[in-house]
């Protein structure tokens, strides 16, 4: 039977396997080198008060709550970072207008997290892309897209039950957490 690991082993294993994930994630965010670097440092202080919950540190449940921790973390610097700004600065109606018409960070993430997926949906193969399409885009029923492709709705429900399969197969090597469909 193996040993378990000791809580240094366990944050020394995360360390080596999402520190550069954590640090892409978090400097997408904060655009900024040194405050992506404090933000990794903070979500792993965050994470070693909660080391009990990593049994397996590949799995996929650990690595969306580290992307969770270190998106949570990245977001309330920047929303800090956009506090301070506005005590050492005056802002004017101009400037307060280009603020306004600026997306915020959450809708700018989920603008990305759909371009992301739309990307990987145009790599599926034809089969899998159309009934994605049609399903989750054009919002047909499965026996509407059984007809359209004259295919029984067994085989439609399967063949959507593998095109998600690949899409999630796609997305668990990338450094997003997503919600896929």
């Amino acid at each position: 039977m193996k040993k378990p690991l000791s809580e240094r082993q366990i944050m020394e294993r995360l360390y080596e396997l999402y520190e550069q994930k954590m640090f892409m994630a978090a400097y997408s965010i904060l655009q900024d080198h040194h405050q992506a670097e404090d933000a990794v440092q903070e979500a792993f202080i965050k994470l070693s008060r909660h080391l009990s919950k990593f049994n397996d540190v590949t799995s996929n449940k650990c690595r969306s709550y580290i992307l969770t921790t270190i998106k949570s973390t990245a977001i309330d610097m920047y929303r800090k970072n956009q506090t301070n700004r506005t005590y050492f600065f005056p802002i004017d109606n101009e400037t307060l207008e280009f603020f306004t018409n600026k997306p915020s960070i959450n809708e700018t993430l989920q603008i990305e997290n759909e371009l992301y997926i739309k990307d990987l949906i145009a790599k599926l193969p034809p089969a899998y892309r159309e009934i994605i399409n049609d399903y989750y885009y054009k919002q047909l029923s499965i026996p509407e897209i059984s007809k359209v492709l004259k295919i029984s709705d067994a085989a439609t429900r399967k063949r959507l039950q593998r095109a998600v399969a690949s899409l999630k197969n796609m997305i668990g090597d990338d450094y997003y957490e997503y919600k896929i469909i």
